[in-house]
């Protein structure tokens, strides 16, 4: 039950600042792991920063008094990530357990069983980030908004390699198969000041922080784009679902219904044998136009199944409030 493996890397730093007005850092590592099969275990990851103060050049003097600070930056940056599993790249051998096969009377054999395919050559997830951003700060720096633009991709994550039919007869091998997109922003907002109560200083901040992403598979192999494994094109999170138009009201409303919905009531009405529509039951939108209420399975053949919502969350956000005296 104990597992070990050993992280090498070697990275540096270098940082340049001309009177606090040009800012560049340009940053590398490269890493190795064990986790990873010889010949493909190290990956270099560099990164590199810039930022520009505004408010520190001499012709913006005059401004100084409002605008305090005012900075536009901009980064791009990759980091590997290893931690994808302990060696799956070996395939074991497990020996000591029965397997299904009788060779006269009626103990099974014992024997050795193979692990699942799997794919020797993956190796280093890798995170790539592309952002911009603003710092500005107004009167004595009381009042600061900090606001950042970003995109991030995540290429070879560690998955399994391909959508298979279940006749393959093992789950599909795991490599580094797909490639993701998030693209987001963020701000905050916020005010620090201070007063004299009591004879004492009072310090005081309030701030509000809001941010969104959402993030698209760019690469799997699916090409099928079956619903409920990744694929090409799909939103993360994407919620697949039936349409809803009220309940039928009345037998007169049933009789002069014309779309065959019974696929799904069946589904819903799994204790009982179907026997057709009553009042009550939901009315479902036929959405491709059919007459048969029929379930999407595939992306590339939408039937009557949608998207109807998203079960990531959105506009995250953030009120802060602190005192001291």
């Amino acid at each position: 039950g104990r597992t070990r493996y050993i992280n090498q890397g070697l990275f540096y730093r270098a940082s340049y600042d001309y009177k606090g007005r040009y800012l560049l850092e340009v940053n590398g590592r490269y890493d190795g792991s064990s986790r990873f099969a010889k010949g493909i275990r190290y990956g270099f990851f560099p990164s590199v920063s810039a930022g520009w103060r505004l408010s520190e050049e001499p012709w913006f003097a005059n401004a100084k008094n409002v605008v305090s600070n005012l900075k536009i930056r901009a980064s791009y940056g990759k980091l590997g990530n290893n931690e994808v599993g302990d060696y799956d790249y070996i395939q074991t051998i497990t020996s000591g357990g029965a397997i299904d096969y009788i060779f006269g009377g009626s103990t099974k054999a014992s024997g050795a069983s193979v692990s699942a395919p799997n794919a020797s050559d993956y190796s280093w997830e890798v995170v790539t980030s592309s952002n911009i951003g603003i710092d500005i700060a107004f009167l004595q720096n009381r009042l600061t908004f900090t606001g950042d633009a970003y995109i991030r991709d995540t290429d070879g994550m560690f998955m399994a390699s391909t959508d298979l039919p279940a006749v393959y007869g093992a789950s599909a091998p795991k490599s580094n198969a797909a490639s993701l997109r998030t693209k987001g922003w963020e701000f905050m907002i916020d005010w620090k000041d201070s007063f004299e109560l009591a004879g004492q200083p009072f310090h005081y901040s309030v701030g509000f922080s809001l941010a969104d992403n959402i993030s698209d598979v760019v690469h799997y192999n699916n090409d099928n784009k079956t619903i409920g494994t990744p694929y090409t094109g799909e939103r993360l999170g994407d919620i697949w679902g039936y349409v809803i138009d009220g309940y039928f009201q009345s037998e007169e409303h049933i009789k002069n219904h014309r779309v065959d919905q019974s696929y799904v009531n069946s589904i819903i009405n799994t204790s009982l044998i179907y026997n057709g529509l009553h009042p009550g039951d939901l009315k479902f939108v036929d959405m491709d136009g059919d007459r048969k209420i029929l379930p999407t399975t595939s992306a590339n053949d939408v039937k009557d199944m949608v998207i109807i919502g998203n079960s990531l969350p959105r506009f995250t956000h953030t009120l802060r409030f602190s005192a001291n005296w």
